[in-house]
């Protein structure tokens, strides 16, 4: 699950309003709604289909505080999740991290106190993106 399914299943006008600007911005009519739409569309039956549709905001958050304590726990004292070496999930955990963290598009940063709660997904975020 990403960023905009925890959005969308908090709220669906303001998911609306993301998709609006990310998908349709740069779109001519009429494909500025079609996109969008078939964005939100998608969305709404994946979210249907993982029973993820009426969820609250704290229910949303403990998924998120629950996730975010297996993978801090996973990462443990290690560098990386897998020892020394880089792998795809630290990429794609970075990735997450860092679109949680600077994304001000979204007016309601509910997400962002969990993340910050877990220093060893900053601390890995960090690292991650220092790569060459």
């Amino acid at each position: 699950m990403n960023r905009s399914h925890c959005v969308y299943a908090c709220s669906f006008v303001l998911f609306v309003q993301m998709c609006r600007k990310l998908y349709g911005g740069s779109y001519p009519l009429p494909l500025n709604y079609l996109v969008p739409w078939l964005k939100c569309r998608s969305a709404t039956e994946w979210l249907k289909a993982r029973e993820w549709i009426n969820k609250s905001k704290e229910e949303v958050c403990d998924e998120m505080f629950r996730t975010c304590h297996g993978l801090d726990a996973k990462l443990g004292s290690q560098h990386f999740f897998f020892g020394e070496k880089v792998t795809e999930l630290d990429a794609l955990v970075c990735g997450h991290v860092q679109a949680l963290l600077t994304d001000n598009r979204l007016p309601d940063v509910f997400l962002l106190p969990v993340i910050q709660t877990y220093e060893g997904l900053m601390q890995l975020s960090q690292r991650v993106q220092l790569l060459p």
